[in-house]
C-alpha cells in the first residue's frame, strides 16, 4: 500500500477544525452560564467551569499547533512526520484526559445525588481514574518514544 501524504494530512486537518468549532460551543455555554446561572452556584462549581474552559482552550490551541507541525514544519517529509509525535498533539491528549476526568467525576457526584447509591458513583470514579491513568500513560509514551 502506498503512503498518500495529502490524504493523511487532510484527515489530520479535520480534527483542528472540528475542535475549534466545538470550542466555540463550549465558549458560548460558559458565557451563558456566567451571565445567567452564575450567582446561585457554589464556588467550586464556578471554578470547575473555568478550569474546563481553560483546558479546552489549551486543547484547541495544541491541536492546531500539532497540525501546524505536520502540515507546515515537516511538510512533504514523512520521515520527520512519523519520527516523533508533535508536542501539540501530546498536550491535546493530556488536556482531553483532564477535561474528561473532571466531567466524569462531576457525573459521578450527580449519580450519587440522584440515586443515593454510593457504589454506582464509586464505579464511575474508578473508571474515570482508569481512563485518566491510561491517557497519562499514552501522553508519556508519545512524548518520549519515536513513532517509527
Amino acid at each position: 500500500m502506498e503512503f498518500n501524504l495529502k490524504f493523511n494530512l487532510a484527515t489530520l486537518e479535520i480534527g483542528p477544525w472540528i475542535s475549534t468549532f466545538l470550542f466555540g460551543i463550549v465558549t458560548s455555554q460558559a458565557y451563558s452560564y456566567y451571565n445567567h446561572c452564575f450567582h446561585q452556584d457554589k464556588w467550586h462549581f464556578k471554578l470547575m467551569v473555568v478550569i474546563i474552559w481553560l483546558c479546552e482552550l489549551a486543547h484547541t490551541c495544541s491541536t492546531a499547533a500539532g497540525f501546524f507541525t505536520f502540515s507546515i514544519v515537516h511538510f512533504n517529509d514523512p520521515a520527520k512526520i512519523f519520527a516523533k509525535s508533535p508536542v501539540g498533539y501530546v498536550i491535546a491528549i493530556f488536556m482531553s484526559a483532564v477535561v474528561a476526568s473532571i466531567v466524569q467525576v462531576y457525573f459521578g457526584l450527580q449519580v450519587l445525588r440522584i440515586t443515593r447509591k454510593p457504589y454506582v458513583a464509586y464505579i464511575c470514579w474508578f473508571l474515570s481514574l482508569l481512563r485518566f491513568m491510561g491517557s497519562v500513560g499514552m501522553t508519556v509514551v508519545l512524548a518520549t518514544k519515536n513513532l517509527a
